[in-house]
């Protein structure tokens, strides 16, 4: 009788070892899996931010090819045909992929500090902001410009949108009306002769978009 119990006794504790082991295992798997998902996960972001990095890599190798093309074409034009400067874009081969490329005479553009009142109501800014701008300018003059036209903008509650055809770094107030963008084009040729120009392009500003394929 009394080794029927040893016996009995010994199988239980080896059913309860078993059972243990069953669980730590279940719970090892599932620690794994876990482990492996979250490792995945990070290598899909690590992957994505590298693809961009290399994008924007490859974004700016097309700017400087472009710029130094631009340069050459405007500073020694014999011989070589010089693109649109009014950011109409076009499409070129770069690194086994096509790239959208917008070159932007800057004097084709509206000043949004040194340009006229009606150069900016016809590029579309609200005339609560050119009197705002008005005012800053008159109170502060210099000290009240920012540092990106992106912050201009947004200090004084100006749409994005109108990016396209503005700027802060025109050298001059006159417009260089044949480099302008065709919808300010439209909007700026009725301008008087002493508000337009008709020089050179010295400032291009370069955009490169990836095209999706």
């Amino acid at each position: 009788m009394r080794a029927r119990r040893c016996s009995k006794g010994r199988s239980g504790q080896k059913g309860i070892v078993l059972v243990s082991t069953l669980v730590s295992t279940i719970l090892l798997i599932a620690l794994v899996s876990v482990v492996q998902a979250k490792l995945q996960g990070n290598l899909r972001i690590i992957g994505a931010l590298l693809n961009a990095e290399r994008t924007q890599l490859y974004a700016r190798g097309v700017a400087e090819m472009v710029r130094g093309d631009v340069g050459l074409a405007i500073i020694a034009p014999e011989g070589r045909l010089v693109p649109s400067l009014d950011g109409a874009g076009y499409v070129m081969r770069y690194a086994e992929r096509d790239w959208r490329v917008h070159l932007q005479d800057v004097e084709g553009l509206v000043d949004i500090y040194s340009a006229s009142e009606v150069q900016k109501r016809a590029a579309g800014i609200p005339p609560q902001a050119i009197a705002a701008l008005r005012r800053a300018l008159e109170q502060s003059g210099t000290a009240a410009r920012y540092a990106t036209l992106q912050q201009t903008m947004a200090v004084y509650g100006i749409d994005p949108n109108f990016a396209s055809v503005l700027t802060q770094d025109a050298r001059d107030p006159r417009i260089q009306l044949e480099n302008s963008p065709t919808p300010l084009r439209q909007a700026l040729v009725s301008l008087p002769p002493n508000e337009l120009k008709f020089d050179q392009a010295r400032r291009v500003r370069v955009e490169v978009v990836p095209v999706a394929n």
